[in-house]
């Protein structure tokens, strides 16, 4: 199992629902088989976008994200 950084598990995500409702692909299978994912994961991430959107695609993005724990530690000093 592989494991990509937060933006491109949603790039992935995006694309896969992408080629379900255009058409491109038609069953889980095929999505999984084109974009090397698991059936499983296809269609969660189907009927999530089906009950929230895109957006219920997007990555969570949080503080730790955003600025290393190293820089946060700089920025949340006090002066």
């Amino acid at each position: 199992m592989r494991r990509l950084p937060p933006a491109a598990q949603e790039d992935l995500r995006l694309r896969v629902v992408s080629a379900l409702e255009s058409g491109r692909v038609r069953t889980y299978g095929q999505a999984a088989e084109v974009f090397g994912v698991s059936e499983r994961s296809a269609g969660t991430w189907w009927r999530a976008f089906l009950g929230g959107g895109r957006q219920a695609l997007l990555a969570a993005v949080s503080a730790y994200n955003l600025i290393s724990i190293a820089r946060y530690d700089l920025v949340a000093r006090p002066s």
